[in-house]
């Protein structure tokens, strides 16, 4: 009996501590709207603190409405609807080193790059599984229409300075599950029906899953690619975003620099490039920056002082950059520089990054959703007029007739003039 009545006091204090646990917890829990304003609030202090100047293109009145805005429908609102507002708030700032990536949080991606070639969106990569999609025109996502699918998200699309990195923007944002599903595009997250026209002009659907970012980096490695002919073989490489390859016969180096490696790597890889042109009576030399989205330009300013001491290569008129829409940030002030520096021609399209403007980004993590904001620290002038993105000398695009082919026009039309250079100095 002694037993059993501690036994009964023992449970019955038990259930009393977790009824007051539980309602200490109640009394405790903030809702989601309340966690969401407290970001908000430190994003906008933080970006007030440490942008360089953060009303450069918006005027601070109405930042702060665009907020408010935001603050007073929280409660009506999912994390992904937030997500795109978010997007849309940073996006008004107006330089696209301050972004609120839809990347900065967690997220899944749809198994294929869509990106904008020569007027249409194209599957340009994909993962094995959806390997026969490649070069399909997408017409529309879960039964939206491809131009209604670019109004919505035309606005939230991040690191946007021109149309040219609007449009290479395409290639991580159109198929981000959680955006799509935030912009009303999909009707559920993580499943979407995508619409094509295949290579017959006939419209097939397909059926997709959205997958990790790990797997969608190690997954969709089928890529329409350009063929580099005959600087296709790396003489010197560094890594996969960094090598150089010689035609001797034409006595021309194409140098490809996609990604910054370390300043020790950078250092190996531009003494070793300095000897080899020296050694091989290099005359030419192709810098390819068209997939060049950023880094540390000092870097490559390092590359630059050894490529200036190669007294071989012919400084008038035989070093050629290639640039485009993906070029951007550090990408960008390199182009700018070797056209001063190196007396490069410029060849491709405009940049996606401007020769004027806030750049050198440093970030924050939101206390509670986590998620990651980049802001601008700096800005630089790397011309002395503004344009919309570095103009290249020779504007040659290659279209959807060189992804269907593999052949690189822009390439081509350097070594075209190389030839022309060398056969005139023959006669």
């Amino acid at each position: 009996m002694h037993k059993t009545i501690i036994l009964a006091f023992l449970l019955i204090t038990i259930c009393l501590l977790g009824m007051s646990v539980k309602r200490v917890d109640i009394t405790n829990e903030k809702s989601n709207s309340e966690l969401w304003k407290e970001d908000i609030d430190y994003y906008k202090s933080t970006l007030k603190d440490k942008h360089i100047n953060l009303y450069h293109s918006i005027n601070n009145v109405v930042f702060n409405q665009k907020i408010e805005d935001l603050t007073n429908k929280l409660s009506s609102l999912n994390k992904h609807e937030i997500m795109v507002e978010m997007m849309g708030i940073t996006r008004s700032i107006g330089d696209g080193h301050t972004q609120f990536s839809a990347m900065g949080g967690p997220h899944e991606h749809y198994p294929f790059s869509l990106e904008w070639v020569d007027g249409k969106i194209r599957v340009m990569a994909a993962s094995t599984k959806f390997k026969n999609l490649l070069g399909n025109e997408l017409i529309a996502i879960d039964g939206v229409p491809l131009d209604e699918v670019l109004d919505k998200i035309n606005p939230v699309i991040q690191g946007v300075e021109n149309k040219y990195s609007l449009r290479s923007g395409y290639r991580w944002h159109l198929n981000v599950s959680e955006l799509l599903y935030g912009l009303h595009i999909t009707s559920a997250l993580g499943h979407a029906t995508f619409t094509f026209f295949d290579e017959n002009k006939s419209r097939i659907n397909i059926n997709a899953n959205a997958i990790s970012m790990n797997e969608f980096m190690s997954d969709v490695i089928h890529r329409l690619s350009l063929d580099r002919g005959i600087f296709s073989h790396p003489d010197i490489k560094k890594t996969d975003g960094l090598w150089l390859s010689v035609n001797r016969p034409l006595r021309t180096a194409y140098l490809h620099f996609s990604n910054y490696p370390s300043r020790s790597e950078m250092q190996s890889f531009a003494e070793d490039v300095e000897d080899y042109l020296n050694k091989n009576n290099i005359q030419n030399l192709i810098i390819d920056l068209r997939e060049n989205g950023g880094g540390d330009f000092f870097l490559g300013l390092l590359l630059a002082n050894h490529l200036i001491l190669v007294d071989g290569l012919n400084w008038n008129n035989g070093i050629y950059v290639l640039i485009g829409g993906h070029t951007y940030s550090a990408g960008m002030s390199n182009a700018a520089q070797y056209r001063s520096i190196l007396n490069a021609t410029l060849v491709g399209e405009p940049t996606g990054a401007n020769p004027i403007g806030y750049q050198d980004a440093d970030g924050f993590t939101l206390p509670n959703s986590k998620r990651y904001v980049q802001y601008s620290k700096r800005m630089y002038r790397f011309q002395n007029n503004s344009t919309n993105g570095v103009i290249p000398d020779h504007h040659i695009i290659n279209d959807w007739e060189s992804y269907a082919t593999g052949k690189d026009k822009q390439l081509a039309y350097i070594t075209s003039l190389i030839r022309k250079a060398r056969d005139n100095d023959v006669q």
